[in-house]
């Protein structure tokens, strides 16, 4: 019987979804690469999404990229699997339900929620947060809710979403 085991289990992965009944609409990556469990924005066109920059709003939050279940997009990059332009991918954009994001600061259920939509230091443009970061993030709380907070799932956080569709 084996006992000893050199692996840690992750209790859960960026953008893996949590419970049930979510609205996942699929879109084109803009430009550049998404990691999964990031918040994107609204690209040029109607199906096009990227993660934030300056000057975006609530409004231009899209939702947050799905984990992908495919196995080519999966072990593609076995240390930090994304969704790509280069290769013309279409990611899984949830706009409803609860989904596992990063959160770069300790979050709590009834916190307020915002994404960061320009990278500052370890806080990364897509991410997610309780406060300003000086006004590289927005509040997004209108659209999403923490509904667990990042200490017991290895740092990641159950976000509510409720995009507006």
């Amino acid at each position: 019987m084996q006992d000893i085991y050199t692996q840690n289990i992750a209790k859960g992965l960026a953008g893996q979804l949590f419970g049930a009944n979510h609205e996942i609409e699929p879109m084109f990556v803009e430009s550049g690469i998404v990691n999964f469990g990031y918040g994107v924005a609204q690209g040029t066109e109607e199906q096009e999404a990227l993660l934030p920059s300056a000057g975006k709003t609530v409004d231009d939050f899209r939702g947050v990229a799905r984990l992908a279940t495919t196995i080519e997009r999966l072990h593609r990059s076995e240390d930090n699997p994304t969704y790509d332009d280069e290769t013309n991918d279409t990611m899984d954009v949830v706009r409803r339900g609860m989904i596992l994001v990063p959160a770069t600061a300790v979050v709590a259920r009834g916190e307020p929620v915002f994404w960061q939509i320009v990278t500052s230091g370890t806080n990364y443009a897509g991410t997610f947060r309780n406060t300003a970061d000086a006004g590289n993030a927005i509040d997004i709380s209108s659209v999403a809710a923490w509904f667990r907070g990042n200490e017991a799932i290895g740092g990641l956080a159950v976000l509510n979403l409720r995009v507006l569709l």
